[in-house]
């Protein structure tokens, strides 16, 4: 047990649950806030030279509730590390290191960098039946983070391999339907401009999903874009919720990178199956004649997850999946490939390329 004058110093809800090392909280007005430490340690031993590894990070996480409207949530660590080959090659290759960005040297030659993650999520609207169940709601949030779409281990669409980014996120849910958009602003290419500051592009997605809640099935729908422009601005037709991107962009000329995926899960008892399909580009009369051209640009995913009887492991469970890219998927002539800070904002991967994953 600890001294009971450290703990007065630290306050009466000072370790009040496992994940809240000190907390103040207000169960009446539903208010809440809480910091805690954040540690990320990892070794590898050395291999001949080459893929030593060392993670060094120290951090903070700041949870806050103000009533069931607004919450904030923010982490920030700072790292030194040792990396093994294969990061360095990437590093070395593209200037930024993978899932997090930029990075300097310290004098004893130690990989250091700082990452940090914050966002506002706010309840803009909410209706409910007498019977207490939903009608529809609309949340918005506001940040700087990663976001992972799909059920996947791994994702097609989005997934959180490439660094946080500032990001703009509302979602609309009435009944079995959801709807979301997501704008991000992305690193174009690591190049600057004249005021020394990294060059942009921009995302914008909208994706619904529709729920079988007694079959235990859910289906999607998603369109992205990514856009850049000279002057680093954002393209205004863009910010529509509701317009289909195809149809913005063919109209500006067609100069950005529109991808479309479809997404499905089922679920029965304790067995989730899973999948997803992305078109990058399609020309009909090109693959009817040559199969294997490289405008056919598309990926798919399939999976499965089973969660383990109880009688067995509390949380255990088995994944097993297969992902699959075409050549030249995600990519465009212009800087309008699909990527963060030159890492991808889907698959680590990237594209050409068969892949067979399992975890448990």
């Amino acid at each position: 047990t600890m001294n009971n004058k450290v703990i007065l110093k630290t306050g009466k809800h000072f370790l009040p649950h496992p994940n809240r090392f000190w907390s103040y909280s207000d169960p009446e007005e539903l208010d809440e806030f809480a910091i805690n430490p954040v540690l990320d340690l990892a070794y590898g031993p050395n291999d001949n030279g080459l893929n030593e590894y060392l993670l060094n990070g120290r951090g903070l996480e700041v949870i806050a509730q103000m009533g069931n409207q607004v919450a904030l949530y923010s982490t920030v660590l700072d790292y030194q590390a040792i990396n093994p080959a294969p990061i360095k090659e990437f590093m070395a290759r593209r200037s930024t290191l993978p899932g997090v960005g930029m990075y300097s040297t310290n004098f004893a030659g130690y990989t250091d960098y700082f990452f940090a993650t914050g966002y506002l999520d706010a309840k803009l609207i909410e209706k409910t039946k007498p019977n207490g169940n939903l009608r529809y709601r609309i949340t918005a949030t506001l940040g700087y983070d990663q976001q992972h779409i799909g059920t996947g281990f791994r994702s097609l669409l989005l997934s959180n391999f490439a660094g946080p980014s500032a990001f703009l996120q509302v979602q609309y849910q009435i009944g079995p339907f959801k709807y979301q958009n997501l704008f991000k602003e992305l690193v174009r290419d690591m190049s600057m401009d004249s005021s020394r500051t990294v060059n942009k592009k921009y995302m914008a997605m909208h994706r619904g999903t529709l729920e079988f809640e007694k079959l235990g099935l859910e289906l999607g729908f998603s369109e992205s874009i990514i856009q850049s422009r000279p002057d680093n601005g954002i393209d205004l037709s863009y910010l529509n919720p509701v317009i289909f991107y195809r149809s913005v962009e063919r109209d500006l000329g067609s100069p950005d990178n529109i991808l479309i995926a479809l997404d499905a899960n089922w679920k029965h008892k304790n067995i989730m199956l899973y999948g997803q399909f992305v078109l990058d580009e399609f020309h009909t009369n090109k693959i009817i004649a040559q199969p294997t051209h490289s405008y056919n640009k598309h990926g798919y995913q399939l999976g499965a997850y089973v969660q383990l009887p109880k009688t067995w492991a509390n949380y255990g469970f088995v994944q097993l999946e297969y992902n699959q890219v075409r050549p030249f998927t995600y990519s465009h002539y212009s800087a309008n490939h699909y990527t963060h800070r030159l890492q991808s904002l889907s698959h680590p991967l990237e594209s050409n390329f068969k892949e067979l994953v399992w975890r448990g």
